[in-house]
């Protein structure tokens, strides 16, 4: 064979194989990314606000006789009031309905009603939940938290002066979740997407309808690392913190 024909296939064996791996490279990228869609979705980055346009579309919502349905069909989307107290609120429920193995919540104050619905809901279908609360809080009007403990969902709070401030839920963190299928299983099962809902608003309907508030709403991994660390170090914190004399007054369980 002349040299030139050789040199000319060697080349064009060579571009013929370069091309061949870009193209299989791009594939296999887009297959990747293909499925860890399908398994894992999009990152959720979604904020909630409240504001004083929070009060222009409560007249009529409140006004209606099936509020409540509406509240949990999410029949109420179609409003087009961007910061809607029911959409606001029943964004909260749609998140803590699709928890599967846990919910560490750290509240200062929960008093809502429909909130605490959606926490009975998902302690039926045996979510783990542990609560972290204020203690002065717990005791004031209105607040769900000493009706979510006499079902047995697992309550905490500090003995101090200070305030427990914060106001995040974590639902199926990674490191929690694992616990939890692991008792539950005895076996290593898939990680679930965890979800971390956290800023300035304490879950009251003043919160959600007569405030300037925030809640940022997030799957990122490294967050949701940070404030499941933070929870498991209050939550051993405050173990000393709840005398069983205290929750028997209260009419609440043991702690767990």
């Amino acid at each position: 064979m002349p040299l030139a024909n050789y040199l000319e296939n060697r080349v064009l064996r060579y571009v013929a194989y370069g091309a061949l791996v870009a193209v299989s490279t791009e594939a296999a990228y887009y297959i990747f990314k293909f499925v860890r869609k399908q398994f894992n979705g999009e990152e959720i980055c979604e904020v909630i606000w409240t504001s004083e346009l929070t009060q222009a579309c409560l007249n009529g919502h409140y006004g209606q006789d099936n509020y409540r349905e509406d509240m949990r069909s999410g029949k109420h989307d179609n409003c087009t009031n961007h910061y809607c107290v029911k959409h606001n609120v029943n964004r909260l429920i749609e998140y803590i309905d699709n928890a599967k193995y846990s919910i560490d919540l750290a509240m200062y104050t929960f008093t809502s009603h429909d909130l605490a619905s959606a926490f009975k809901r998902a302690y039926k279908r045996n979510v783990a939940i542990r609560i972290i609360s204020d203690q002065e809080m717990i005791q004031s009007s209105g607040s769900q938290v000493v009706m979510l403990s006499q079902l047995g969902i697992s309550v905490r709070w500090p003995s101090s002066v200070l305030l427990m401030h914060h106001k995040f839920c974590i639902i199926d963190g990674e490191y929690r979740a694992g616990q939890v299928v692991d008792l539950k299983t005895g076996r290593q099962r898939a990680r679930p997407r965890g979800v971390l809902l956290t800023g300035s608003l304490n879950w009251t309907m003043q919160g959600f309808g007569g405030n300037w508030e925030n809640i940022l709403i997030t799957s990122n991994k490294k967050l949701i690392n940070a404030y499941e660390l933070e929870f498991a170090r209050l939550w051993k914190y405050f173990n000393n913190s709840v005398s069983m004399e205290r929750r028997s007054l209260m009419g609440m369980g043991p702690a767990k």
